[in-house]
């Protein structure tokens, strides 16, 4: 997907720079707000987001595909780079600055448009995640639209919502390692 995306791009005459991905004016605060909104999407994750979701689908998440981190920090430091580069990294540029960007080239760049695509890219993003299971997918859906917006409010600049998805998904990782997920997710 983001080899299309690159290619769509450049077919069009953009580089990554046209949809977000250029220097921030501060790194320090670019890093700090990320660290702050990634804070409210683990507590929102935990608190709200998860338990509505289970309501919904009266089912539980589906996190089996992480049961081998449980207790194994060579594993988890190992899956961390990856998962900063293809999460943190592809996954906000391909549904973040890429998507939501075409979206808005066929509902406008409007307010209209900019919700319609934040919406539409949720969604999608959501269905990316379906190895947990459609509680999981609702859940996914919902931090999409949560980075999406973190996206539109830092002026469309990729970095805070790479960023902060990196540190969403640190976290998620630690909660995993030390069996907390066990007594959170379920």
């Amino acid at each position: 997907m983001l080899l299309f995306a690159w290619y769509t791009l450049w077919v069009r005459g953009l580089r990554w720079r046209d949809v977000g991905l250029h220097k921030p004016s501060s790194w320090l605060m670019t890093v700090l707000s990320a660290a702050c909104v990634a804070v409210i999407i683990v507590g929102a994750f935990i608190w709200i987001i998860l338990p509505l979701a289970t309501r919904l689908t009266g089912k539980p998440i589906d996190f089996s595909a992480f049961n081998a981190m449980h207790g194994n920090f060579p594993l988890v430091v190992r899956q961390l780079i990856p998962t900063w580069v293809f999460a943190g990294g592809a996954e906000e540029m391909v549904f973040r600055a890429y998507l939501m960007n075409r979206l808005t080239d066929l509902f406008g760049k409007t307010s209209v448009g900019w919700a319609s695509a934040l919406f539409i890219s949720s969604v999608i993003f959501g269905a990316a995640h379906t190895y947990q299971g459609i509680t999981g997918m609702l859940n996914s859906g919902a931090i999409g639209f949560l980075l999406g917006s973190f996206y539109l409010i830092s002026k469309r600049n990729l970095w805070p919502a790479m960023i902060c998805h990196a540190l969403v998904d640190t976290t998620f990782f630690a909660i995993v390692y030390l069996g907390l997920d066990t007594k959170l997710f379920t």
